[in-house]
């Protein structure tokens, strides 16, 4: 099964922020995108996926981790939905 991915303007907005100083985000966001299309469940097991408890849908109830940044979705049918790329230290601060 194929999902869809669909981006969050918060999404957006951190990921704008963060390519003017790293620009090594692109290829962590091109990594990311590859992986939830594919296997946004970690069915496999392959990848740093984790559903984070005590979060509400459209928070990010789930978190891969890409190097040191923190990617939080959700999971709507077949539409994986971004809301928030951020380097580990800043990702669960709101």
């Amino acid at each position: 099964m194929v999902f869809d991915i669909s981006d969050t303007m918060r999404f957006e907005r951190d990921f704008e922020k963060l390519t003017r100083k790293h620009h090594e985000v692109l290829e962590y966001a091109r990594y990311a995108r590859q992986i939830l299309s594919a296997d946004p469940y970690n069915v496999s097991r392959q990848y740093k996926i984790k559903k984070l408890t005590d979060i509400p849908a459209g928070d990010g109830q789930w978190r891969l981790t890409a190097g040191r940044y923190r990617i939080r979705y959700d999971i709507r049918g077949k539409i994986v939905e971004l809301h928030s790329f951020k380097p580990r230290k800043d990702a669960y601060r709101e």
